[in-house]
């Protein structure tokens, strides 16, 4: 028997719909790992299994219900895991914990999640024909009293895992699980590479117990940029990613930032839930280059990674346009017409705006002399062409330290 391919899957949801059905729709791998998205009479209304259960329904209550004071252990720990969230999302919408949109927007995030696991399943078991991806149908019988007080829209939800799916396997993420805990492995090269406040700063949102997903909620970043700048360090060997069990319900096996978030005991004060976060304040990037597929490249990435972008084709005009825009970082192409980089770097140095300014010079030659003579216009660091993503994210955590800030 071949996989099931995702739009097989996805026509077979939308006909649990129009037949009204009511139970599971199971799909699972070779291995027995299953996932589920629950029907009442056609609607949607929930999930369960899959990667982290009660971690994944934590972590929406933390991303949409930040300002309610909820007792996770009273409302989950009577459930069983097995029969899916719709019933904990229930109760907190009837003990008036959370509005019903609320309540949506935690089913609504947790089955994207089930979904963008199923997608990258299919995506893992392609030409392996030892592996397969199947579904089958679990009716339950229909409690008429008992009519959802929220339901899903599958075709939203269904897009919108599309897109994320998108976003993280564009950005070369798709051997990487957002489901696993970034960990510091060298420390002390980490120090040595960036300053010590963005090292404090590093260190206190990397604790090693928080997953990729968690931590993108706690910052209020997509998860797919999120996970492709810590990227960089791993490739430098100084994290790694590992897998880690769900969470469960014994205060001492929670994570700390999903106690502040979350609330494990009834009636905190929510007005101590400030997180810590990427910065919330879009930082400004120029690039002073005349190259047209550079340009292209470079504002890709650096939009992506969630800054704003400015280009300065001709260096002549490279002074009244950035005194304008006041980037928090340049880089600079070291061969343009009229003007080479290091002419416009040291112009730019005479300026008191851009003393303290990192620039960092972009060329196709490392040698000693060009090592010198950038020296000499006092630019902070070369990169070599051609420009690449690691490149360039590298660059950005090592020289902005406002990239992770106390919340």
């Amino acid at each position: 028997m071949s996989s099931v391919p995702l739009q097989e899957i996805y026509q077979e949801l939308i006909a649990c719909h129009s037949n009204q059905f009511t139970g599971k729709f199971n799909i699972s791998n070779s291995f027995g790992r299953e996932w589920n998205l629950h029907f009442f009479l056609g609607k949607t209304i929930g999930d369960s299994g899959g990667t982290h259960p009660l971690r994944r329904w934590v972590r929406q209550i933390a991303r949409y219900c930040a300002n309610q004071t909820i007792d996770v252990r009273e409302i989950y720990s009577r459930e069983d895991p097995k029969a899916g969230n719709y019933e904990p999302n229930k109760q907190l919408l009837v003990k008036g914990f959370v509005t019903r949109e609320e309540a949506l927007n935690v089913a609504n995030g947790s089955v994207v999640e089930v979904l963008l696991e199923i997608f990258a399943e299919e995506n893992k078991i392609q030409g392996d024909k030892q592996q397969q991806l199947t579904y089958s149908l679990i009716s339950q019988s229909v409690n008429l009293t008992d009519v959802p007080l929220t339901w899903i829209k599958l075709e939203s939800v269904w897009q919108e895992a599309e897109i994320s799916w998108q976003q993280w396997s564009g950005k070369g993420l798709s051997q990487y699980s957002p489901n696993s805990v970034p960990q510091i492995v060298n420390a002390t090269q980490l120090q040595q590479l960036v300053s010590s406040v963005a090292y404090d700063r590093l260190t206190q949102l990397i604790d090693g117990k928080q997953t990729l997903r968690d931590l993108a909620v706690k910052v209020k970043q997509e998860v797919s940029a999120l996970t492709a700048s810590l990227l960089v360090y791993c490739q430098e060997g100084l994290m790694r990613f590992v897998e880690v069990g769900d969470l469960d319900l014994s205060r001492e096996s929670l994570p700390a930032s999903l106690n502040k978030n979350v609330v494990i005991e009834s009636k905190i004060d929510r007005t101590a839930l400030a997180p810590v976060k990427l910065s919330n304040k879009k930082l400004v990037i120029a690039h002073i280059d005349d190259n047209p597929l550079d340009i292209q490249i470079m504002a890709q990435i650096v939009r992506e990674a969630g800054h704003d972008y400015v280009n300065v084709q001709n260096p002549m005009l490279a002074m009244s346009t950035l005194l304008k825009e006041r980037p928090d970082l340049i880089f600079l192409d070291l061969v343009m017409p009229v003007a080479n980089g290091y002419e416009v770097c040291a112009q730019l140095r005479r300026v008191s705006a851009f003393q303290e300014i990192p620039i960092i010079i972009l060329t196709s030659s490392d040698g000693l002399v060009d090592r010198v003579r950038a020296k000499m216009v006092n630019s902070t660091a070369f990169i070599n062409k051609p420009i690449e993503q690691d490149k360039v994210l590298s660059t950005l955590f090592r020289y902005l330290p406002d990239l992770v800030v106390s919340g």
